[in-house]
């Protein structure tokens, strides 16, 4: 059985930024290019209209940052899945794609290897950076958690349960609780697998 190709929307306000990206992923066999959008209203319409799985979303627009609107993207019935694109890697921007729901951050540098394998993972579920992003990301992410939050993270990443990381950590199960929700909420993580997938790609956690 022939499986279903990967759905692509294209949100850029640069035209030949668009056509570019519509020419490589039309050449891959797996993947196809249903629509281009240069705007948020377009891309609206047409997320409703061509349920693709993925929306490729240049990170700013002419009419504004598309942070602010990528929950709506992804509330939709379809479910797509946000990649951010961009031409900058400001550890802002990086942040506030993945609070606001994007699966994946790439540059608009990338080679295009990089940037089709980056959309293959995102398809399967997974999410994708761009490699030097990673690596820049680390520290700052890192940061915004507590040694004991990084402490219980390890324990969750080993499958522990919350009765366990109580006992192991002297706490009770309130806290144990407490710092698995700001977890969740420091990471814009949505289940315990979520966090660990998320924190070993940001390097808090060995691969």
């Amino acid at each position: 059985m022939k499986e279903e190709l990967i759905r692509v929307l294209i949100v850029d306000d640069h035209v030949a930024v668009r056509e570019a990206f519509a020419s490589l992923i039309g050449y891959e066999p797996d993947m196809q290019v249903v629509g281009q959008a240069g705007s948020r209203e377009a891309a609206m319409s047409l997320n409703l209209a061509t349920c693709p799985h993925l929306v490729l979303l240049d990170f700013q627009l002419s009419d504004g940052p598309s942070t602010p609107w990528i929950k709506d993207l992804i509330s939709a019935a379809h479910a797509p899945r946000v990649i951010m694109l961009s031409g900058f890697a400001a550890s802002s921007n990086v942040f506030a794609a993945l609070d606001a729901g994007a699966s994946g951050y790439l540059l608009k540098s990338n080679p295009a290897d990089d940037l089709l394998q980056g959309l293959r993972k995102v398809a399967k579920g997974g999410r994708a950076f761009a490699e030097e992003l990673a690596t820049r990301q680390q520290p700052d992410r890192a940061g915004l958690l507590t040694a004991r939050e990084l402490r219980t993270l390890a324990l969750v990443a080993e499958g522990r349960s919350n009765e366990a990381i109580a006992r192991m950590l002297n706490i009770s199960l309130g806290t144990v609780k407490t710092h698995i929700h700001h977890l969740l909420e420091k990471l814009s993580a949505r289940s315990r697998v979520e966090a660990i997938v998320r924190s070993k790609e940001l390097g808090l956690l060995p691969p």
